[in-house]
């Protein structure tokens, strides 16, 4: 695991994520196993108007965040590439999908950390099917992945890719999120005003604000799903 885990810090990319409107995004990706290219999902790089990125800051363990273009984004399969000029040496690519109960590494930079990290993960299921969108194979694995993961990379215990992390499902963080929406959708009243001997809107405020703090301690302990695009679909974006 050791050399797999290795292998994601070198490959593994932050990205900051701009667009022509609305607010920006947070999201990992990494080298491609085609030279000069970043290897991330579509939607990291697309905002949900359908925009595309217009500057995206690029940001790389022990070196000087750049900024990057993107080359390729297709929607059906969440795929995107950026373009770079890094000199480091591609990945190399696994030929097979990984088989059920086989341990994976996947790196990125989940919401929380203020650093790109490694994880372990296994697979449980592998095929189409799996969820509603991308409609390809997938792989499916148990893990710490969460909000930040998108676009980051999966590797097996020998170090090469075996695909690209596109989504996550943790139950709890779910309910935790829509909560925290519930509340944030209270109608707000101004400061001081007091409801019995409760100041309501200091009350609710307080409320998000916990339900904020708690999702994001959440985020680094939860064990959920997630899946991940196989190697094999790299070539849609010139990936490989």
């Amino acid at each position: 695991m050791v050399t797999a885990c290795k292998e994601g810090m070198r490959i593994v990319r932050t990205l900051e994520v701009h667009f022509p409107s609305g607010p920006s995004k947070t999201g990992s990706a990494f080298l491609a196993p085609a030279t000069d290219r970043l290897l991330t999902c579509a939607h990291v790089v697309l905002n949900e108007q359908g925009q595309k990125a217009s500057r995206v800051l690029v940001s790389a363990p022990g070196r000087s965040r750049y900024e990057s273009m993107v080359d390729q984004v297709d929607e059906p399969h969440d795929l995107a590439t950026l373009k770079t000029t890094e000199a480091e040496t591609p990945p190399q690519a696994a030929t097979t999908l990984p088989e059920v109960g086989e341990q994976l590494v996947f790196a990125g930079l989940p919401q929380g950390l203020t650093k790109a990290s490694v994880f372990l993960g296994m697979v449980s299921a592998v095929g189409s099917g799996l969820v509603s969108r991308p409609q390809c194979d997938l792989i499916q694995m148990a893990g710490m992945i969460n909000n930040g993961n998108s676009g980051g990379p999966v590797l097996n215990v020998a170090g090469n890719v075996v695909g690209v992390v596109t989504a996550k499902y943790v139950p709890l963080l779910q309910e935790v999120d829509r909560l925290t929406r519930d509340l944030a959708a209270i109608p707000q009243f101004p400061r001081d005003v007091i409801i019995g001997q409760v100041d309501f809107s200091a009350f609710v405020n307080l409320t998000i604000k916990s339900m904020w703090q708690l999702g994001a301690v959440l985020r680094l302990v939860q064990v959920g799903t997630g899946w991940a695009v196989p190697v094999k679909y790299f070539n849609v974006v010139g990936g490989i």
